[in-house]
């Protein structure tokens, strides 16, 4: 009969473990990185071109240590931009960061964060000239890309659009002239004008962006935990030491500037 009492302690400690493993095991999120990105937004490996992995870049290094901030660890999804929706929906992905609130498709059903950052489009090209020269050019965009100060040209047809799955393919063809001119953020720019210093960018304002985060409203990440630890990660001058890791020397930035 002595032994009962340390039977039920090991049943009790074995139930109380698997219960922690369980609660551990549910605190994983499923953080999104679309196709269309390039380094240093990331750098995507296409070995398993059905199953393409981010192997490292400035989008994966937010989201991790954001999660791990708050208490989560992290598997990451690639997605092409297109069935990033349906993913949500779907939850196939859980959270993605550097997006804004022009995504009307599910602009409501998901959770914004705070500002991260302020990011900018610019116009690239391999010889300066000013915004009226353009008339019957091509501009290299991203497929499922709006660019709203651009949208007028491309309607009335004074410049062509032509699209891209990713800006890195937007830029290997502006280099091989085949294209007159290419889009691509600021971040992206400044990491490119590195490799590539022939390539300049056009004095024209295409507009700030505030680069957000979002989460699904079923993924357990109480907003406010989120906030709070994008408001660590600037305030710690985090932000600048990754993109300096990356090459870059300009300073992004801050939302709240």
């Amino acid at each position: 009969m002595r032994k009962m009492p340390f039977l039920l302690s090991l049943i009790v400690t074995f139930l109380l473990t698997s219960v922690s493993a369980e609660g551990r095991t549910k605190r994983n999120i499923l953080y999104a990185i679309t196709s269309s990105h390039t380094p240093p937004l990331a750098y995507i490996s296409y070995e398993n071109y059905t199953n393409p992995t981010v192997e490292k870049g400035i989008l994966l290094e937010i989201g991790v240590e954001l999660l791990k901030e708050i208490g989560f660890t992290t598997t990451t999804v690639t997605i092409p931009k297109k069935r990033l929706t349906q993913a949500f929906k779907t939850k196939k992905v859980q959270m993605i960061c550097h997006m804004n609130e022009s995504w009307q498709s599910l602009k409501t059903d998901v959770l914004w964060s705070t500002d991260l950052y302020r990011n900018r489009d610019v116009i690239v090209t391999l010889e300066k000239t000013e915004i009226h020269k353009l008339e019957g050019k091509t501009i290299g965009t991203l497929v499922n890309y709006r660019y709203p100060k651009l949208e007028s040209y491309f309607e009335r047809h004074f410049v062509i659009r032509e699209d891209a799955p990713t800006t890195q393919s937007n830029l290997l063809k502006l280099l091989n002239r085949r294209i007159d001119y290419a889009i691509m953020t600021d971040i992206e720019y400044n990491y490119f004008k590195i490799r590539h210093p022939k390539i300049s960018k056009l004095n024209f304002d295409l507009g700030e962006v505030r680069a957000k985060c979002v989460i699904s409203k079923d993924a357990g990440i109480p907003i406010s935990n989120l906030n709070a630890a994008i408001d660590k990660f600037k305030r710690s001058g985090r932000f600048e030491t990754i993109i300096n890791s990356y090459n870059l020397r300009t300073k992004v930035p801050d939302a709240g500037t």
